[in-house]
Formats: C-alpha cells, structure tokens, sequence
C-alpha cells in the first residue's frame, strides 16, 4: 500500500498539491481526480513565489479519490494511478490501480502533458465551478 503525505488546513481538511512540471529532459507530475475521474476544485491556487515546477494547486481529498503521477524521461512517459483507500490523521492510504476505467483517460493525459510543460507554473486538472 502507497502512502502520500496529506497537507492538512487550517481547519483540518485533508489536501493533496497538484504540482510538477518538465525540464529539458525529464518531468514529474502529479494531479488529483475525484472518484468520478472528474477534476476537483482547488481551495488555493498559488500564483506568486516560485513556481516553477513546483505545487500549484492544494486540493481536498477523501477515500475514493484517485492520484495520478506522470513521469518522462528522454522521450518516454510513464504514469501510474492510486486510489485512496483510507486518510489517517496527515496521511492517505493508497492503492495501485492496474486496470485503468475509462473515466480516468483525461486526467491521465493532463498529467503527462503537465510533466511535458518545460517549467510548468499553472494547475491543468482543477474545476473552475464555483
């Protein structure tokens, strides 16, 4: 079982950062996927400060929720999705997904091209809904 560890908020929700980006010849991304495969919406999104291939946007999370982590190195791509099974305290309990739903096909794709973008400095998977 995987673990990620959680950055909780001031009031004690449980959040996970989308962030990453590419370099001239490797990348690393992660982005967070509700249990629908559907983007979630960010409670902070950072725009100021370095943030060149580093987090972006802090997300809620709960059981049921996927973590999508691409990686690329000299031309190749390589991604795996979690599932959160279980969140204790300041740390979610994770599953490997080996037979991916068709749901989950766009946030993969956002996680590889984010770790394609050279320096990226924006989220790609947030919902804009109010």
């Amino acid at each position: 079982m995987k673990k990620y560890n959680l950055t909780l908020t001031k009031t004690g929700i449980p959040c996970l950062w989308e962030g990453g980006g590419g370099m001239t010849k490797t990348g690393c991304a992660s982005v967070i996927a509700g249990r629908n495969g559907e983007p979630k919406r960010a409670i902070y999104v950072r725009t100021h400060g370095v943030l060149s291939n580093d987090n972006h946007a802090l997300i809620p999370v709960q059981p049921g929720d996927y973590v999508v982590v691409a990686e690329y190195g000299h031309g190749k791509d390589y991604f795996t999705v979690d599932r959160i099974v279980s969140i204790n305290e300041d740390v979610a309990e994770c599953e490997e997904v080996i037979e991916i739903p068709r749901y989950l096909l766009s946030a993969i794709d956002a996680t590889i091209q984010k770790s394609n973008d050279y320096h990226c400095r924006q989220p790609y998977y947030i919902s804009t809904d109010k």
